[in-house]
């Protein structure tokens, strides 16, 4: 059977990070006018040193590939792409660490995470098991209770403009990951509070944030490969 792009990617990637003491992440292809590859590098869990604050739902960083890493697997990966002419139309490769808002590929990768809060998306609603669930959700949100083969579990929660997690009025639900679309980390930054103000007194201000790109080093190479 001949290979899809994600596969060949990561055939041609692997030896690429590994050199360099890394490992494979994710590969992703968005398909477009110009096709989006993105592959995601990052240190071996063993490396990394413990980040100060990460319990509760609060992250740091706990190390990652750097950009000069990023940039010379980029530079490798798309000469190799190149040759082997995987994509007929343009192309963009962005080469990058997971960031605090990693994307999970596999439910291998979540088990070391639990605790943490995850958003989850899906191919159909799921409705929590027991009493007192709530209606059936394409999106889910909360704390990553346990992982299992089949699917993982999260305590619904929200987070409030002041990055604090506050659990919902919901049982746990089970989602299984043939349902799953897309699971990510969320992270949260708690607002520290100001010396002689409360809570709730300073409105518009100390939004939790939610960056997109947090604590992600990133290189990028495209927009050459015309045909």
């Amino acid at each position: 059977m001949p290979e899809n792009l994600e596969e060949t990617v990561t055939r041609l990637v692997s030896p690429l990070v590994r050199a360099r003491g890394l490992t494979l992440w994710g590969v992703e292809v968005l398909p477009g006018g110009r096709t989006k590859v993105r592959v995601f590098v990052d240190v071996p869990r063993a490396a990394q040193a413990p980040a100060a604050g990460d319990a509760g739902g609060v992250f740091g960083e706990p190390g990652s590939a750097s950009i000069e890493q990023c940039e010379e697997i980029s530079r490798e990966l798309g000469l190799a792409m190149d040759v082997e002419d995987c994509v007929p139309e343009a192309w963009v490769l962005e080469v990058s660490s997971p960031g605090l808002d990693r994307r999970f590929f596999s439910l291998g990768q979540m088990a070391p995470y639990v605790g943490d809060m995850v958003e989850a998306r899906l191919a159909s609603p799921v409705t929590p098991e027991g009493e007192g669930g709530s209606a059936p959700r394409l999106r889910w949100r909360g704390r990553l209770a346990a992982v299992d083969a089949e699917g993982f579990t999260l305590e619904p929660c929200a987070i409030s403009a002041e990055g604090e997690v506050r659990p919902e009025d919901a049982p746990p639900v089970h989602l299984p990951w043939a349902e799953v679309r897309r699971a990510a980390r969320i992270p949260v930054f708690q607002k520290p509070a100001k010396p002689g103000k409360g809570p709730g007194k300073a409105p518009g201000k100390g939004r939790a944030r939610h960056p997109s790109q947090a604590g992600r080093a990133r290189a990028a190479a495209g927009g050459r490969h015309e045909s």
